[in-house]
């Protein structure tokens, strides 16, 4: 599974429009996930009760640092599994990437130095 936090939620295409809300958007879908019955649940219900069963880690692109910090309290609050994609400032919150042992996927283009 997939998502994502960041500047696209800022962009006019139906995103939710903020940072914040679309952290919040995120943590209303697992919660309604976790209080669903699993008879009769969509696709997407049975799909994030695996990932709140820790079956399945969560993908999740975020580049700034803010924004891997709230992913980093999601999964804490839920108890996912996550894997970072991107991270470009995750020097920025690295001893907190470290302490949740969350995986980071750097893209290759991305260079240290820089």
């Amino acid at each position: 599974v997939a998502a994502a936090l960041g500047p696209g939620s800022l962009r006019p295409s139906g995103a939710p429009g903020t940072r914040g809300k679309q952290a919040s958007v995120l943590r209303e879908a697992l919660l309604k996930a976790r209080a669903a019955a699993a008879d009769g649940a969509t696709n997407r219900v049975r799909l994030l009760k695996r990932l709140l069963a820790r079956e399945i880690p969560l993908v999740l692109h975020a580049d700034r640092a803010q924004d891997i910090a709230t992913g980093l309290r999601l999964a804490n609050e839920f108890g996912l599994r996550i894997v970072l994609a991107g991270a470009a400032e995750s020097t920025a919150v690295l001893d907190e990437i470290r302490r949740s042992k969350t995986a980071v996927f750097l893209h290759p283009a991305m260079d240290p130095a820089e």
